[in-house]
């Protein structure tokens, strides 16, 4: 193990499972930018290019693709080829961090998400501390046939067995993990908003009238997410047809990317079966957030169940 005390930046891998524009996502790009790069080095390792490599690169981090393995279901489709094919490419992967760590001096892995196992891995083998982040609570619930390769408190006691320390993202999650996971060990670190980006796009940003135009004059009701089971977006609509049969003036924005494309398809589907082609807009994936956030009047969160909703913060600092 190397001696972070010896040394004058302590070198931390950050280990992703993705480079997207989602929550998690989010609150890496904060940490890295926010982060005392005089006491700390963040070096990021993500499974390809995205959003997050450009915001990281722009910013002055250092970023390694990577091969990344899915312990956890892959858009709730996890099964039996997708688990072999995870444990066929283990040792590639974690090769991969192995020669991340040790080109690159690290002193401590960081798994940014519970989605991935490799940095942990990599981390017991190079005999390196490891920090679990938690982001959410998970139960098995809808993931039945991962429950059969992983049940929940085997799950969570390999996440307890691999790390020197975890971090959760709120209260409700630490108090989720004291179930299987000791309290002492769990320590509660919130995410954070950028407020000099959310601002700056908030006033530079372009007005939400000048793509849609039917909006002007209306009470407007949004979501921030991702099209997405977890997010509620069906639900979403649902409520917006109850609004819509008895109050005319009010207008509907889902702003986030598809990510689940049959899902997707259902919920396309359920606006047009309940005639709201006219009322409700989904805006794709957008880089001005706060400033739609600015525009609308009402704010609404349909997910089952989140453990630090940014959509939340990001309606707050609005």
């Amino acid at each position: 193990m190397t001696d972070c005390k010896n040394k004058s930046k302590i070198n931390v891998l950050i280990v992703m499972h993705g480079a997207g524009i989602g929550g998690v996502e989010k609150s890496i790009s904060v940490l890295c930018k926010f982060l005392n790069r005089k006491r700390f080095e963040p070096i990021v390792a993500l499974p390809e290019e995205g959003p997050l490599k450009k915001y990281l690169d722009e910013i002055g981090v250092k970023t390694f693709i990577t091969p990344v393995g899915w312990w956890t279901p892959i858009q709730y489709h996890f099964n039996e080829r997708n688990y072999y094919r995870f444990l066929g490419d283990m040792k590639k992967r974690v090769r991969s961090l192995m020669k991340i760590i040790e080109d690159n001096a690290i002193d401590v892995v960081h798994s940014a998400t519970l989605t991935v196992v490799d940095g942990a891995i990599v981390a017991r083998l190079a005999g390196r501390p490891h920090i679990w982040h938690l982001h959410g609570s998970f139960t098995g619930g809808d993931h039945s046939s991962f429950g059969t390769y992983w049940p929940v408190k085997t799950l969570y006691g390999i996440v307890d067995e691999l790390s020197a320390l975890i971090a959760a993202v709120s209260r409700t999650v630490k108090d989720f993990h004291a179930s299987y996971i000791p309290s002492e060990r769990m320590d509660v670190i919130p995410n954070g908003i950028d407020m000099e980006e959310f601002d700056r796009v908030a006033v530079n940003g372009r007005p939400i009238f000048h793509d849609f135009p039917f909006l002007q004059n209306k009470i407007i009701v949004g979501l921030v997410g991702r099209i997405a089971r977890v997010k509620g977006i069906l639900e979403f609509i649902e409520a917006a047809a109850r609004i819509a049969a008895v109050c005319d003036n009010v207008g509907f924005l889902v702003m986030g990317h598809e990510e689940e494309h049959e899902y997707a398809r259902q919920v396309r589907k359920h606006v047009q079966e309940l005639n709201l082609q006219e009322k409700i807009v989904f805006t794709g994936t957008r880089n001005d957030i706060p400033a739609l956030l600015r525009k609308i009047n009402v704010l609404v969160i349909t997910s089952p169940k989140e453990g630090l909703s940014y959509s939340c913060m990001e309606g707050m600092a609005a």
